[in-house]
């Protein structure tokens, strides 16, 4: 990519900045997300409260934090606190009933909510990638690069409620009602099993949304920070390359000579992520790998290796044909032909035979550029652009 095509991306970018088709976006969906989370969020509280009610009855039983016991209309005691077992009366007491269990996960729509959840989460960080792909291009801005940091961590911070609640609602030692007397352990008591369903669900609601609003903020910061009047069409490419920052850091510097190099875009898609991730021999074989497969596309041939390009390059009956250059046309051909054959043979079955460790960075982006060239050349000769 040149730099005049990094400036028309800078520039295509500010356009939306600037006629809000990104900046409205995120309103919308917070409306959007509201209204369709507001049939749990406006049970939330009602939730709570009956959560509590349940819980301070339960603590009036023996053992009851640990069981299914509660006041019969879990709100209104008709006993003192327990002191004893001879005065314990039962008969203030209730068991919840699996079918009463089943209708307070259905009230409070405990399935729906975790399915509502999942599907939110899952659609916002889509979005979210999204965003910072497209912003891409501003970590090479002067000053921008903290700002694209802050997109980097909007992307990859937990969107949802993490804390381990089970571990802190179940008891150390559980009882069942048959075995509460002999203070023996069980199972976690049902209000709390439903606890830690729904708050998880009801706290998530709320991350998704400062989140949606936090990556509005650094949007709106990209928005004013970046340089308006220097963008505009009448911007030079001079000016552009200009506003580019070199890193400072020598490890930083190769992937950003990569992004400089303007390597043909087969080399880009074959060896970016892996040059990026330090695996330069790798990178090396599959931009070459990209060579042959566009030889193989543009020429029609099966065959590979040096087979594929003495037969298309051939100075004597050439698939691919060098523009002709007067008298030293085939001497031209031949070049060429030497060419592509020698980066099979010299750069291709080395690595294919894994007999080269590629350590050095630079010397890999020259192989890319060597590759790249090769690739220009065949664009060239068939559309006369350059």
């Amino acid at each position: 990519m040149t730099d005049k095509d990094r400036l028309a991306d800078l520039r295509s970018a500010l356009i939306q900045y600037d006629e809000g088709q990104v900046m409205g976006v995120i309103p919308l969906m917070l409306d959007e997300y509201e209204k369709r989370w507001h049939p749990y969020i406006d049970q939330r509280d009602a939730f709570y409260r009956l959560f509590q009610k349940m819980e301070n009855s339960n603590a009036n039983y023996p053992f009851g934090y640990m069981t299914n016991y509660y006041f019969r209309d879990f709100e209104r005691p008709t006993t003192v606190f327990y002191d004893g077992w001879s005065e314990f009366d039962e008969q203030n007491y209730h068991l919840l009933t699996d079918q009463e269990m089943v209708d307070l996960e259905r009230r409070f729509k405990a399935e729906d909510i975790t399915v509502e959840v999942q599907k939110s989460i899952q659609e916002i960080r889509d979005y979210v990638d999204g965003v910072v792909a497209k912003n891409a291009p501003i970590r090479r801005l002067k000053g921008m690069k903290e700002l694209h940091s802050e997109l980097i961590a909007v992307r990859d911070e937990p969107w949802w409620y993490q804390k381990n609640l089970i571990s802190e609602m179940h008891p150390k030692q559980a009882v069942t009602r048959e075995e509460a007397h002999s203070g023996m352990g069980l199972k976690m008591p049902f209000h709390r099993e439903l606890y830690v369903k729904l708050h998880p669900a009801y706290t998530t609601f709320t991350i998704l949304k400062t989140n949606l609003n936090r990556l509005k903020t650094v949007l709106d910061s990209i928005s004013s920070d970046l340089a308006y009047s220097e963008l505009k069409e009448d911007t030079t490419e001079e000016l552009a390359v200009g506003q580019v920052e070199i890193p400072q850091d020598t490890a930083e510097l190769p992937d950003f000579l990569f992004d400089k190099m303007q390597f043909h875009p087969r080399v880009i898609t074959a060896s970016k992520s892996l040059f990026e991730s330090g695996h330069y021999a790798q990178a090396i074989f599959e931009a070459f790998k990209a060579v042959e497969n566009f030889v193989q596309d543009r020429s029609g041939l099966t065959i590979f290796g040096t087979n594929l390009m003495e037969s298309v390059f051939n100075e004597e009956n050439p698939i691919i044909k060098v523009p002709e250059a007067g008298h030293y046309y085939k001497e031209v051909q031949k070049g060429f032909k030497h060419l592509f054959v020698g980066a099979s043979q010299g750069i291709r079955n080395p690595k294919a035979h894994k007999e080269v460790i590629q350590k050095d960075p630079y010397i890999t982006l020259q192989y890319l550029g060597f590759f790249s060239f090769l690739l220009k050349r065949i664009d060239y000769w068939e559309t006369g652009v350059s």
